[in-house]
């Protein structure tokens, strides 16, 4: 069910990132864990496409010391990635995806109908939520004022620090392709 561990693999660095392409598959994880990470998805999911592995496989989160920083981060790293694949993979065309509010950026080659369009949240706000300065999931005051960076984004502040934190926003999605 899985691919073959005699697949090719080929290498290209672009931008900083190292990227293995391994039977079809492009991917920034070294190609053992390629495979591995293939073969489990497909044994869970036989019916699971190509470009839901390569979300899957390629995902990554970022670090940060607050919301707001970390959500400037995830979009630099969307750039940065960008960048990367279109010269890496200048014949073929990839979205690139983050997840905002978990900070998760990731991509996929844009085919077998992936998806391509950016989306809001459609999830209900949560009752209360993980504060970073507290460490502990708290309740929480809606932020009134639209956030002019990121207007996607629904802001509060803890109750207990008065910290900002993300509450929700939905997935962006850039294509490395126009």
């Amino acid at each position: 069910m899985g691919i073959d561990k005699s697949t090719d693999v080929k290498q290209k660095e672009s931008n900083g990132f190292v990227f293995y392409e391994v039977g079809g598959i492009v991917s920034l994880c070294i190609p053992g864990n390629t495979l591995y990470q293939i073969d489990y998805l497909r044994r869970n999911n036989p019916d699971i496409k190509k470009w839901e592995i390569e979300e899957f496989i390629n995902h990554f989160h970022i670090h940060h010391t607050g919301e707001h920083e970390g959500l400037q981060a995830s979009y630099e790293a969307v750039t940065q990635l960008v960048i990367a694949l279109r010269e890496a993979y200048l014949e073929r065309n990839f979205v690139v995806t983050c997840h905002t509010w978990g900070e998760v950026v990731s991509f996929y080659e844009k085919i077998e109908g992936a998806p391509t369009e950016s989306e809001p949240s459609t999830e209900p706000l949560p009752e209360n939520i993980w504060c970073g300065v507290c460490l502990k999931k708290i309740f929480y005051r809606l932020r009134t004022e639209k956030d002019a960076e990121f207007p996607a984004a629904t802001w509060a502040h803890c109750l207990e620090c008065g910290s900002e934190i993300l509450v929700s926003s939905g997935v962006t999605r850039t294509l490395t392709l126009s």
